[in-house]
């Protein structure tokens, strides 16, 4: 078996399997630099005498590596837009912080005015977040004024957010619900923050202005939902009362629409259940749609990661946004920080008592844990026994190094978990890594937990994986520019059959001509057949085929009921 190898010298080297972005943007300024340069020696100043000759020579090597350089781009994982604002004017911006910052601390009175900077700017930032809060649960959606935050209220509380918490609005929104509704009952509380996401949720373009994503505030909503005690499937008093009062603010929420009072108090135009699928489509997580098996959710993820839709119109349609999504998303997890934690006896490891590790993972989510390491190198030094808990951990805010990241984690750790112990930290860069196999063909050939693997290996790339990253693509773009129908109604049947290698071969071989045959247009169509109707063209091609069969009648049979009880559960499952 080939091996995967990934080493820390590929860090920073060009990839041998893959495009690198940053090489072809640049041909691409070079060329257009180069031919400007060309109009102004013409026609305004002129620099160097060039003959003819030369000038289409000039021109003609500044043509092809302006095409050498957009074909690549379009053809890696960026889009133009993304890649200047994040590999060019992102880091030439932290670049000119950072060269002050460093001025700054050699002369005590300038550093303090960058840090009183900093701070006001945290905290503008945070004030921002309290400011937005206020005016959607107040003045868009007219929930009771007595609860309305005073002025001292809201510096009080844009204090807290700057200091214990991301400027996330999915997680400064619930600290503001805490604090705002705090004399109400736990369900009218989460009702209420519920509302004010999905407000937030409307108003919002793809990424908002903390740098969060429109998936992050499903996730909210979906955190929401479940501490609300909310059950749609039970129908529970909480889900009546949360799609009353949606229902009764919907016009607020869509459509900017004002309201006369709180919609805690109010009566919908409809039924609450008449906005249950409303509320659905627009804003919970692909995964956490009731009518959605687990199954069903991870095999549609699957095929869209893979770029395996069916190849209908619409289906194309759904996976050219789906991609254009994906790109735009890796983009902005590329210009995330990471860091390198290790730690001894500090209350990180699996076998800690105390909470330390769950308030940390808590604030830093997109983390992966490679557990207690010990020391095997016999060339070292250093004794054998020596175990490290290492931690790779992507920040959702900029930090100014390991210093002033580690501070942020040790405030989260209690003197007690820490006494005794020790935290390192380490600022990672991963840039352009290479891969031998390719990613693709790993997870061909290699066996299921070694793809697992090449998932955590990909992880360190943007702190997410490429599975992770069509999700969050699949949750921005449901409800605003892609129907749950559309996106079902795209997946291949023949990629919900459960049967062994040879027999999947042959439903493979067989798929596009039963299609023809049946006149199925999309996924949907499946479910309209017979057992019948399917088996017969099944068997028709396995019996085809030079040697064995490789399944009786009665197993193409079996085969034939999954494929029209998955189209029919699809069906069901973008109904609901």
């Amino acid at each position: 078996m080939t091996a995967l190898c990934v080493g820390p010298e590929s860090t920073t080297n060009t990839m041998t399997t893959s495009i690198n972005p940053l090489q072809r943007l640049f041909a691409e300024l070079g060329a257009v630099i180069t031919v400007g340069g060309l109009y102004i020696n013409l026609f305004e100043i002129r620099f160097v005498e060039l003959t003819t000759l030369q000038l289409w020579l000039v021109s003609l090597l500044a043509g092809l590596a302006f095409l050498w350089g957009y074909h690549g781009i379009d053809e890696s994982d960026h889009t133009h837009s993304a890649l200047v604002k994040h590999r060019v004017l992102l880091p030439g911006s932290r670049a000119g912080k950072d060269a002050f910052k460093q001025l700054a601390k050699r002369i005590p009175s300038l550093d303090y005015v960058v840090k009183f900077f900093e701070e006001n700017r945290s905290r503008q930032q945070a004030l921002r977040v309290v400011d937005d809060f206020v005016t959607i649960a107040f003045d868009e959606l007219a929930m009771d004024e007595s609860l309305r935050p005073s002025v001292d209220e809201i510096d009080q509380m844009a204090d807290t957010i700057s200091t214990d918490t991301t400027h996330l609005k999915r997680d400064g929104y619930r600290l503001l619900a805490e604090s705002v509704f705090a004399n109400e009952p736990d369900e009218q509380r989460y009702i209420r923050l519920i509302l004010v996401l999905c407000r937030e949720y409307i108003k919002a373009d793809d990424t908002l202005e903390t740098g969060e994503t429109i998936h992050d505030l499903q996730s909210g909503i979906s955190r929401a939902l479940s501490a609300s005690g909310c059950d749609f499937e039970q129908w529970n008093d909480t889900a009546e009362k949360l799609l009353a009062a949606y229902g009764t603010a919907y016009d607020a929420i869509h459509h900017d629409e004002p309201l006369s009072s709180d919609p805690l108090d109010g009566t919908p135009a409809e039924p609450p259940k008449e906005y249950y699928d409303d509320f659905l489509e627009y804003f919970l997580p692909f995964r956490d749609r009731n009518a959605l098996s687990e199954e069903l959710v991870a095999t549609i993820i699957d095929v869209v990661d893979r770029g395996e839709l069916d190849q209908s119109a619409v289906a194309r349609d759904v996976e050219q946004k789906i991609q254009i999504e994906r790109k735009r998303v890796r983009d902005e997890l590329n210009t995330r920080d990471a860091y390198l934690l290790l730690s001894l006896d500090a209350g990180l490891s699996k076998s800690s008592s105390g909470n330390a590790r769950e308030r940390v993972y808590n604030r830093f989510p997109d983390h992966i844990q490679f557990g207690r390491t010990k020391n095997k190198n016999d060339v070292s030094a250093l004794p054998e026994d020596i175990y490290l808990t290492t931690d790779v951990i992507f920040t959702d805010r900029d930090y100014e190094g390991p210093n002033d990241f580690l501070e942020n984690v040790t405030e989260l750790i209690p003197d007690d978990e820490l006494d005794g112990g020790l935290v390192s930290a380490y600022e990672l860069k991963v840039e352009t890594p290479a891969y031998e196999p390719s990613k693709e063909a790993a997870r061909k050939h290699l066996p299921q937990w070694t793809r697992d693997s090449v998932n955590a290996i990909e992880f360190l790339e943007t702190g997410d994986s490429s599975r992770a990253v069509t999700e969050v693509a699949i949750d921005n773009l449901l409800g605003k520019k892609i129907r749950v129908r559309d996106l079902l109604a795209a997946i291949p049947v023949n990629v919900f059959v459960d049967a062994p290698p040879n027999q999947r071969e042959v439903v493979d071989a067989a798929y596009e001509d039963v299609k023809e045959e049946l006149g199925v247009g999309e996924l949907y169509d499946w479910g309209k057949f017979d057992v019948d109707d399917i088996a017969p063209l099944l068997i028709e091609t396995d019996t085809d085929r030079n040697g064995e069969r490789v399944a009786t009648n009665e197993e193409w049979e079996e085969i034939a009921e999954q494929m029209i009880e998955s189209a029919r559960e699809c069906e069901r499952a973008a109904r609901s």
